[in-house]
């Protein structure tokens, strides 16, 4: 999903339908999602168009989309936790929070954890 004004790319978003398993570049963490799930990543919206409300439309729009698939039982966003904007919006609009992946690194050692429920976290059989 783009949006292009004045000839430049100024917000883009995914929707990825019949996501498994998605891998956190942030964290360097894999979340598992249950079958028939959808995904909507990587928004991104240039600060030149950054509050005109193109994150909301194109969530919205991937939503009603994504529930358009058949067999979508589950719709899933992320959003860094320092992106507080992104993540009220996502609230906003519907979306529910639900767990948070976590990363430290401290004298060369990474520590990684989550609240999320195990089968999240975890390889399914159908992974």
């Amino acid at each position: 999903y783009t949006h292009v004004e004045d000839g430049r790319l100024v917000n883009y978003a995914w929707l990825i339908e019949r996501q498994n398993k998605a891998h956190m570049t942030e964290v360097g963490q894999d979340l598992y999602l249950p079958p028939g799930s959808a995904a909507l990543a990587n928004a991104y919206t240039h600060p030149v168009a950054r509050g005109k409300g193109l994150y909301k439309q194109s969530l919205l729009q991937m939503a009603h989309d994504a529930a358009l698939i058949p067999g979508t039982t589950h719709i899933f966003g992320t959003v860094v936790a320092e992106n507080a904007a992104s993540r009220y919006v996502m609230e906003k609009i519907g979306f529910k929070y639900q767990f948070s992946f976590f990363t430290k690194t401290v004298g060369g050692k990474t520590k990684r954890w989550t609240t999320a429920p195990p089968e999240f976290t975890a390889p399914r059989k159908d992974a």
